[in-house]
């Protein structure tokens, strides 16, 4: 089915039960109902505005392009004949793409998703002997994000801690209000890049260049990771 480059806001596909694939990229979608389609082998509907897919009766699936959305979670554990995921430029918090087969995935590929510190996977060890080749050719991540056979998704350990950044905006000095004692500090730019790893709750940001930063903020074994803005 191809209905790309359109305007299409709403995608209800449930009496499809024989479709094989989908080709609705660049469409301003909202909403999409791939549940009743168990044939479906290919799935592209990047550069929508999709917040959420659920693909867990998509059995045959082996392509999902997801880029440029608003995605906070994804769940590909039930695709077990998965063999491309890209979903850059999203707002992933929670990934699971532990589906039995992650020796048969060729590219999985979460960039600019800054808020993503887990993503779970069959064997850790495995996945991170993947290489990433620009572009976007293996198995390719922002540095913030690790691998993990159980990221304990929706846990304590993946919520925002209780903690304030001032002055934010901010020219020069960051100041990190928490109560517990920091282990450490990583300050991250939007492309996943460590700018500065300091052990203080006053932060030097003089250096860095205008933009939007994130600072991942250690505490108790846990992370956490909050925004900012430098002038």
């Amino acid at each position: 089915m191809f209905c790309y480059q359109n305007q299409i806001t709403s995608l209800d596909l449930t009496q499809n039960i024989h479709l094989d694939g989908l080709w609705a990229y660049d469409n301003p979608l909202t909403s999409i109902n791939v549940t009743q389609n168990p044939e479906l082998t290919d799935i592209l509907v990047q550069q929508s505005l999709l917040t959420e897919i659920d693909v867990t009766n998509n059995l045959n699936l082996q392509y999902l392009y997801l880029n440029n959305m608003k995605l906070t979670s994804l769940d590909v554990s039930q695709n077990p004949l998965l063999l491309q995921l890209y979903t850059e430029n999203n707002e992933l918090v929670s990934v699971n793409i532990k589906n039995g087969s992650n020796i048969n995935i060729e590219n999985v590929v979460f960039f600019n998703n800054q808020e993503l510190e887990c993503i779970q996977v069959d064997d850790e060890t495995y996945a991170n002997s993947q290489m990433c080749d620009l572009p976007y050719y293996g198995w390719c991540k922002d540095e913030t994000a690790s691998y993990s056979e159980d990221c304990q998704l929706g846990s304590e350990n993946f919520t925002i801690a209780d903690f304030q950044l001032f002055p934010n905006p901010t020219g020069n000095i960051l100041n990190i209000e928490i109560q517990e004692n920091i282990e450490s500090v990583k300050i991250y730019s939007t492309q996943g890049i460590l700018v500065k790893d300091v052990f203080s709750k006053i932060v030097d940001v003089s250096q860095l260049s205008a933009g939007m930063y994130f600072v991942r903020v250690s505490v108790g074994g846990k992370s956490f990771t909050k925004k900012f803005i430098k002038q």
